[in-house]
Parts: C-alpha cells; sequence; structure tokens
C-alpha cells in the first residue's frame, strides 16, 4: 500500500475471501473517500489534498476479480483499475511466478569488523493448492456399472500443483488397479473419468463406492535444508460416495396354454400366456422395473401388451417380479426357405428404473409349419396323362387322393386328423374320416423329429411327429355332375391336433373337371409357304371350321414346287372352358400329305394352340379340281379326358368320337395384276346380267 501525501492507492492481487474483501472495503470506506483512476490522476496534477482519498487497484487480472471481488465492488459502487498482462492472455499462460512453489533466500551479513557471513534459507510459496468440492458424476444419486464414472474437484492455486491422486473404494472390492496418478495439465476446475468403470462386473452392485482425492506440491522440508519433498493440499471436502445399483437377473421364462407349459406354438394360435420372472437382491429398490420382448427368425404378427402384469414378493434378501402378458396371439407366423419347423428366438430385457441392464434372456421356441396338402384324382395310367389330376382338381369318375402333412406334438399310433368329404362322396352332413392307419398299404406316414432348443441357457429336447395323412375316396359321379358346374370348387374340412387339446379346423378346395376339351371353331390361321410364317396378322381366316378353304395356285394352275416344294400352315386351338386345361392336341394324319407338328404351346386359361405343316407327296396331283378334308384328331385335357377318339372316358355328353374337319380345295382363278393370293375364302361372285 502506497501513501501519497493522504491519499492511498491500495494494490490487491487475488481475493478469495469475500467476507474479509467487504469487511476491508467498509473499514477503509469510513476513512476514505473512494474515487476512480482520473480522480487520483487529477488530484497529483493540481496538488489539492482537501480530504484523503483511496483507489482500489488489481494486478494481472486473476480470475479471482471477476469472481469474488468485482461483485462487492458493484454492491459498493467503489470504483477500482484491473492491469492485465496481453502477452499472458494471448498465449493463454500464467504469470511465471504462479507456478513458482519454492526458492532459496541467500544473504550476506558482514559485521563491523568486517567478518562475512552468509546465510541461506530455503522458503517454501504459500499457500498451497487447496482441493476442494470432491464429486462422482456430478453429485449424482447412484451409479450403474458399466457406465463411465467421472470424479471431479476444483483446485485452487493449481498452478503450483505437482500431483493429484484419485482412489476408489469400496467395502469388500480391491479397487487399487483403478488408482491414478495425474501430473500435468492442472486447472482449476478438474475431473477425470472412469469409462466402461465394472462394465460386465457385479462385483460393486449393492456397495457404496467412495471416491477421494489427494495431492501434493514439491517443497523444503525445511527451512535450513535444501532437501525438497511432496507437501500435501489443503482440503475442503476431498471425498465423495455414491451408491451402486444391483443388476436383475431374469431368472426364468414360461410359454403357457391353457395352464400347461408348451414348447411349441402354431402359425395362428391364441390364448397364450408368458409369465417371466426377475430377480435382485436389492430389496428396497420397489420399482416395476421395464421389460420388453423381442424375437427373431419369424415373420407375422405376434400380438403381444407392451405393459404386462407385474406382482412383487420378498423372501430370503431376495425381491421377485413376476411379470404376465395374457392372451398373446400369434398370426401367419412364416419363416424362408420353408421347413417341417422353425427354431424362434424371444427375447427377454429387463433393467432397473435407473437403467442397469440385466443380461438378455433368450427363450427358444418351435413354431410348427402350417399344413400342406396334396389333393387330386388318380387313375390308371395313359399318355401324355401321367395318371394323376393337377393338385387341386379331380374328374369325377375318378378316384379322389388326398395327402396332408402335419407336424404335431401328438404321439399317437395314427394321424391326429379327420376330414370331411360329404360334398364329394355321399353328401352326409359330417360324416369324419379318419386317415387310412399308417400299417395299411396305400396309408398314411409318422416319423418322429427331435428338436434341440435353448431356454435361457439350457438346452431342452422337444419330440414332434411328421404325420403324412391319407385318404383314397371314390366320388359320388352322380352326384357330383348334378351339384356342381365345371370348374366349381369343392370344399374338404379338416379336423386336427399340432398340440395336444388343440383342434384346429382347416378348409382346402378341389376343383371339378367335368367335360372334355373341345376345339375353338372360332380361331383359325392358314398360309402356305416353305417357313413358318413369322407373324400370322394376315392370315385370319373367318369361321374357318363352317366354309371352305381356297389355297391358290400359280397361275398355270399347278401347285408350286421352286426352289421348294410349298407347304400349308394350319394354326388352331382346343380349350377346355374352366376345367384343368388342355394338355395334348394330338397330329392328324392324311392320305396323300406329309403332316409334321410345328409347335405345341400352351396359352393361358388352359388353352392349347398347335400350329402343323402340310407337305404334298405328290404335287404334280394338284389342280384346280383337287379337294380335301384334314379332319382333326382327338384332345385330352389335364385331368385325362378325352374327346374326339376313344377310349370315352368322359361321362360328359359332349364327348363324340368324330373331331371337326377343315375343307380345301384349291384355284387359279384370280386376275394376273394382282397379288399372288396364298389362301382366302370364296364367299360370292356377281355375273352381270
Amino acid at each position: 500500500m502506497k501513501r501519497m501525501n493522504k491519499d492511498l492507492v491500495l494494490m490487491f492481487h487475488e481475493v478469495h475471501d469475500r467476507l474479509w474483501f467487504e469487511k476491508t472495503l467498509l473499514y477503509l470506506g469510513r476513512r476514505y473517500r473512494f474515487i476512480d483512476f482520473d480522480g487520483i490522476s487529477s488530484r497529483i496534477k493540481n496538488g489539492s489534498y482537501d480530504y484523503p482519498v483511496i483507489h482500489i487497484t488489481f494486478d494481472d487480472g486473476h480470475k479471482s476479480f471477476y469472481e469474488v471481488a468485482f461483485p462487492i465492488l458493484c454492491k459498493h459502487n467503489i470504483p477500482a483499475t484491473l492491469f492485465v498482462s496481453p502477452l499472458v492472455v494471448a498465449d493463454e499462460k500464467n504469470y511465471w511466478f504462479q507456478r513458482v512453489k519454492y526458492f532459496e533466500a541467500k544473504y550476506t551479513v558482514i559485521d563491523n569488523m568486517g567478518n562475512q557471513t552468509v546465510y541461506y534459507r530455503y522458503i517454501n510459496v504459500i499457500p498451497v493448492p487447496q482441493l476442494s468440492n470432491v464429486k462422482i458424476n456430478s453429485d449424482a444419486s447412484i451409479f450403474v456399472p458399466g457406465n463411465s464414472l467421472t470424479v471431479s474437484w476444483n483446485l485452487a492455486n493449481y498452478q503450483r500443483a505437482s500431483g493429484i491422486v484419485i482412489t476408489l473404494s469400496a467395502p469388500g472390492v480391491d479397487l487399487s488397479s483403478y488408482t491414478t496418478t495425474i501430473t500435468s495439465n492442472f486447472t482449476a476446475n478438474m475431473g477425470y473419468t472412469f469409462q466402461n468403470f465394472f462394465l460386465n462386473n457385479i462385483g460393486l452392485d449393492g456397495k457404496t463406492l467412495t471416491a477421494t482425492v489427494t495431492g501434493y506440491t514439491t517443497g523444503y522440508s525445511s527451512p535450513t535444508s535444501s532437501a525438497t519433498g511432496n507437501i500435501a493440499f489443503t482440503y475442503s471436502g476431498n471425498n465423495d460416495t455414491i451408491a451402486v445399483d444391483t443388476k436383475p437377473v431374469i431368472s426364468s421364462v414360461v410359454f403357457k396354454h391353457n395352464g400347461q407349459n408348451i414348447n411349441v406354438i402354431q402359425p395362428n394360435m391364441s390364448s397364450i400366456q408368458i409369465v417371466a420372472t426377475v430377480t435382485s437382491t436389492d430389496t428396497g429398490n420397489t420399482a416395476n422395473f421395464p421389460m420388453t420382448v423381442s424375437w427373431s427368425g419369424i415373420t407375422g404378427t405376434i400380438n403381444i401388451t407392451a405393459n404386462p402384469t407385474v406382482t412383487q414378493t420378498v423372501s430370503g434378501g431376495v425381491r421377485t417380479r413376476t411379470y404376465t402378458w395374457d392372451n398373446v396371439s400369434v398370426e401367419n407366423l412364416t419363416w424362408t426357405p420353408t421347413s417341417d419347423y422353425k427354431v424362434a428366438n424371444f427375447v427377454f430385457n429387463c433393467q432397473t428404473n435407473n437403467g442397469y441392464a440385466a443380461n438378455a434372456y433368450t427363450h427358444q421356441m418351435v413354431v410348427l409349419s402350417k399344413p400342406t396338402s396334396l389333393i387330386q384324382g388318380i387313375v390308371a395310367s395313359r399318355t401324355p396323362y401321367n395318371n394323376t389330376d393337377p393338385d387341386g382338381w379331380f374328374a369325377p369318375e375318378h378316384l379322389l387322393s388326398t395327402q396332408y402333412t402335419f407336424m404335431s406334438m401328438v404321439n399317437e399310433l395314427n394321424p391326429p386328423i379327420t376330414a370331411d368329404f360329404d360334398l364329394i362322396e355321399d353328401n352326409i352332413i359330417e360324416n369324419l374320416r379318419p386317415p387310412i392307419p399308417v400299417a395299411e398299404t396305400n396309408g398314411s406316414t409318422k416319423t418322429t423329429v427331435t428338436i434341440t432348443i435353448t431356454q435361457g441357457g439350457s438346452n431342452v429336447t422337444v419330440t414332434a411327429y411328421k404325420y403324412v395323412a391319407k385318404w383314397r375316396i371314390q366320388p359320388d359321379v352322380q352326384s357330383v355332375w348334378n351339384a356342381y358346374d365345371d370348374g366349381a370348387s369343392i370344399n374338404i374340412d379338416f379336423a386336427y391336433q399340432q398340440i395336444s387339446n388343440i383342434t384346429t379346423n382347416d378348409t382346402r378346395s378341389i376343383k371339378v373337371d367335368k367335360k372334355v376339351p373341345v376345339y375353338d371353331t372360332n380361331q383359325l390361321w392358314v398360309a402356305t409357304g416353305t417357313t413358318t410364317p413369322t407373324s400370322w396378322d394376315n392370315y385370319f381366316i373367318n369361321e374357318g371350321f363352317n366354309r371352305p378353304i381356297t389355297l391358290a395356285l400359280t397361275p398355270n394352275g399347278q401347285w408350286p414346287t421352286s426352289p421348294s416344294t410349298q407347304k400349308i400352315y394350319i394354326k388352331y386351338r382346343a380349350k377346355d372352358g374352366i376345367g384343368a386345361g388342355v394338355i395334348d392336341i394330338a397330329t392328324p394324319t392324311l392320305t396323300g400329305w406329309t403332316i409334321a407338328q410345328v409347335s405345341h404351346t400352351e396359352l393361358s386359361e388352359g388353352v392349347v394352340e398347335k400350329v402343323i405343316s402340310l407337305t404334298p407327296n405328290t404335287p404334280g396331283s394338284i389342280n384346280s379340281t383337287y379337294t380335301f378334308n384334314l379332319s382333326l384328331a382327338k384332345i385330352q385335357d389335364k385331368v385325362g379326358h378325352i374327346n374326339y377318339g376313344n377310349p370315352a372316358n368322359s361321362t360328359d355328353p359332349a364327348w363324340t368320337l368324330t373331331a371337326p374337319a377343315l375343307q380345301f380345295k384349291f384355284s387359279s382363278d384370280y386376275l394376273h395384276d394382282t397379288e399372288f393370293l396364298t389362301a382366302y375364302q370364296y364367299v360370292w361372285r356377281y355375273i352381270p346380267g
């Protein structure tokens, strides 16, 4: 403090004690008048000292000016001057003297006789750093293992710090490996984070964790000795504690139906109950922990509420939470690639209200596939019909073969299934028929399937059975003819068991093909040439089945033979109404002509299109008086019905032995300046007069 006559300029550097600083200002205010820097300059210049004044200054721009002094100066309206070092601000460094921890003082004493003695004193700079306000995770109340653990603290006079030691402790747990020493980068507000602290380790569960932070600076151990050592910080709250959460355990999961435990579910199933239990040794936490369920390996709809019913009990130092989902249902469960069954994963996850997650619990269930069926008529083999109707079709006069394949948990000698063929065989209501026994000829089959699944880490063996149930039914031909139109669907009802005491009803349909196939007499194309036409657009013959088709000869009345013999190409079609579809059109024969199949193509809706070529064996015999009739050959549909030929294997009254015939004649009677015609129809001719 420098006195200027009666006036004072009072310099501060750092201020840490608010109360002391404010009392000091009030004391000075009773003896001096506070003035600003310009007022001091004016008094010195004018030499006016009529009353004592004082001006407050702060050197070096320390942080404490803003945090401690400035609010008090504003409170009492006291002016002050703050001196800062631009270089310190620009370089973001502390003043050199702030980092000085200790120094050596040397002084020499000379007495009146000229004797000289040198003295040394070893001086430590005060104050030493003060460590305070230690906090764990910003003073949180609970810690969840596996998360970050951050220990923070304040450090005054940090510039003189040499080291800081963080020590963690908990009852009965050795945490010495986590002791951490920091020897650089000290600041006023510090912290250290332990990443993923105690991840996958329950050793701290339910305990109290303590973090203690200590530190030291470097200084002389004695004023008279140059030996240095560590000097402890001063402290004001250098530890903090936090409670550690307890990890819950998902101890069991059970699927139930009608009160019975099950390991198997059907693709469509309702009234399923799921019960999961979660235990915790933290009996004081009564919150209902959130629980989620997810699944994989299957697609479809699983209807399960997000909020199960939760009950709690405490016994033997363990709190048990029981989660119950009622009325769970599944719909249309499928998977790819398809198989007889699928092992589906149901994963249960639970965590405390603080976020401490239990280990995921995987509970596998066997999902049985949807049944498959093969329902078709069968009869003695003939070509090209291969003795079986297409799947889903039958002819009334054929034996109806039915195969129904399904997986089941029911262990019986014969498949646990019945079928109702009332609408096909006898029209007796609810005439449920069991399949052909396994031991009989063409009988049903049974295969044992062993499946291993995992539930909560334990293997569980599930024994299932693959049944192929078979029936052979002789339809009532007349009843089917009278009751159903061609192509009509007839239902067959099945009742089977995949799970004991659960009967599932299923309906499959089969279509009846009663009628014989016929030629489509509205579709006919005829062309001549040496190769098959690339486009038939210009060769359609209107009503070609009903009128003679005239083919053109050369102008001299001959059949073209150069450069090669010309052929006749005929394209025509056969159809089966709304039946199973045509399978074959036989190639016709004709004396004097060589007939070959060019193509045989199945179109949409069961229509078959055939192209044939006709080559004359003796082209020179063809002239304008030559005619021939081409009788088409028999056709056969996919259930083996033949029309226009034998055998007469259908009860359809439309069957006929004689196929339609095409009439052909030849002509060279056309104008020479008209483009050469290949085929045309002679409709009428007008002769004047």
